[in-house]
């Protein structure tokens, strides 16, 4: 978006612009021009687009808009690809700024986008910003510091669905969301308050557990034994929306170890991840 430019202007004025090397592997490039936009650019401003927003995209959401970018008309490519590559300035100076830093740049951006997002519905940036802030502005179940709003459901249904096959996740159907959703909140309240609060913030933890499984095989497998050792419920599709298995999916020990590596690489469940390399899809 035009303030972009400006935000990159203001930066100068509060730490200097560090001249980054490009990243040594090259991505696969998503699309073709002059420059090309690499599927890191695209990772890139969606990680953006979560610190601005203050939420986690899921997978889905992700894979919405890096087809929304595919698919944009030859008309409307440039602007799209302007923004793109200006966020990937931003982006690579954000990792050296300090928190304060961080936190005006992204009262900037949150104004701007809130300002033009519903103006310019046809920017696949657009499309994402208004998804998240709309899903994590609506509450489901909870009340108070355990509000469990559309963004962190919506993330526990994929969570779901991948327990259901690791290796080929599978899509909730509407009335499987809608059972997840009404099994969830009958669940709720007799949560421990601490899980109720970890259930609150779970489009963060789902962030944590892939960033973790994206690290490497080992940590992969190590989460997937936790998983599957975490209790007797079956990863059966037919019996994976059970209670027992909500509990299960739900304790701390099945997923505080995955979270805890993906912290120690630099990964924050709010903020700025410190890491550029480790792409979390």
């Amino acid at each position: 978006m035009p303030l972009l430019v400006v935000v990159i202007c203001i930066i100068s004025g509060l730490v200097p612009l560090p001249l980054l090397a490009q990243v040594s592997a090259p991505d696969s490039v998503v699309v073709p021009g002059t420059p090309p936009i690499s599927f890191r650019d695209v990772a890139n401003h969606v990680r953006l687009l979560e610190f601005v927003v203050g939420c986690r995209a899921t997978s889905l959401q992700k894979d919405v808009f890096l087809n929304a970018i595919k698919k944009t008309p030859k008309s409307g490519m440039k602007d799209c690809r302007e923004h793109l590559l200006q966020a990937r300035e931003l982006i690579q100076s954000m990792g050296s700024m300090g928190d304060r830093e961080r936190e005006t740049i992204r009262g900037l951006l949150f104004n701007d986008f809130s300002e033009t997002a519903t103006s310019d519905k046809a920017d696949p940036a657009s499309g994402l910003f208004l998804d998240l802030k709309r899903n994590c502005d609506q509450t489901v179940f909870g009340s108070g510091s355990a509000k469990v709003s559309r963004q962190c459901l919506d993330a526990f249904c994929e969570y779901v669905g991948f327990f259901m096959n690791p290796e080929k996740p599978v899509i909730l159907s509407g009335a499987q969301r809608k059972m997840v959703s009404e099994q969830a909140s009958r669940l709720f309240p007799s949560l421990s308050p601490e899980v109720q609060k970890d259930f609150a913030g779970f489009d963060r933890i789902w962030f944590f557990l892939r960033a973790s499984m994206a690290s490497g095989k080992s940590a992969r497998d190590r989460f997937l034994t936790l998983l599957r050792n975490a209790g007797k419920a079956s990863p059966d599709p037919k019996k994976s929306l059970s209670l027992p298995l909500m509990e299960t999916l739900l304790l701390p020990s099945v997923w505080e170890e995955a979270a805890g590596a993906a912290k120690a690489l630099g990964d924050k469940g709010t903020g700025w991840p410190s890491s550029l390399e480790i792409i979390v899809w």
